[in-house]
């Protein structure tokens, strides 16, 4: 009898712990990305996901961390990851689109815009914006030039 207490003690233990602690890495990572701490920000992200291969939000901002960094394409496999385990989140399309227009690929940025207006016409009209104002960015320079 004391066993079998024992094992359901560590049990709920190691069951408990585990997204709590997870949520308290993914958030101490949100508030180093907010405050630019890029780098620490990816540590407590990447801890997070160890905790739970399966949290979305914190692929999300292990990428955002990495954009941060300019670590454009460990933003962008970050991304995929999320949408590995959901590819109908729409946060990590929409940022993972913003991570192919920095780094100039903006026919996978026009294919992930296409599939967020499958989903959410308002944030794929967000994201179209975005990328206009890019292009005429992109011209203004090209004229001066």
């Amino acid at each position: 009898m004391k066993k079998l207490i024992s094992y359901i003690l560590l049990f709920s233990m190691l069951g408990c712990g585990g997204k709590k602690d997870a949520e308290s890495y993914y958030n101490r990572g949100v508030n180093y990305g907010r405050s630019g701490k890029s780098a620490k920000a990816v540590e407590s992200f990447k801890e997070a996901i160890r905790m739970n291969p399966v949290y979305l939000e914190a692929y999300v901002g292990l990428g955002m961390a990495y954009g941060g960094m300019e670590r454009h394409d460990d933003a962008i496999a970050s991304f995929k990851q999320a949408l590995a385990i959901n590819p109908d989140y729409i946060p990590a399309r929409y940022y993972m689109a913003i991570a192919y227009l920095i780094t100039g690929n903006k026919d996978e940025a026009s294919r992930e815009c296409e599939i967020i207006k499958d989903r959410d016409k308002n944030i794929a009209g967000k994201l179209l914006k975005l990328m206009n104002n890019r292009q005429d960015q992109s011209d203004s320079k090209n004229d001066r030039q």
